[in-house]
């Protein structure tokens, strides 16, 4: 299971997604920030 937190300038914390996997890999890593930029996440 993964859990992505994000902070913002301000300090605060927001939920921007959870994710189930069966195990961890570079695959699965890939694949969770895939699909978080693809919903708009920006450095």
């Amino acid at each position: 299971m993964y859990l992505v937190l994000g902070v913002n300038t301000e300090g605060y914390r927001d939920i921007l997604g959870f994710y189930i996997y069966p195990q961890e890999s570079a695959s699965v890593w890939d694949d969770i920030f895939k699909d978080l930029k693809s919903r708009g996440l920006e450095r």
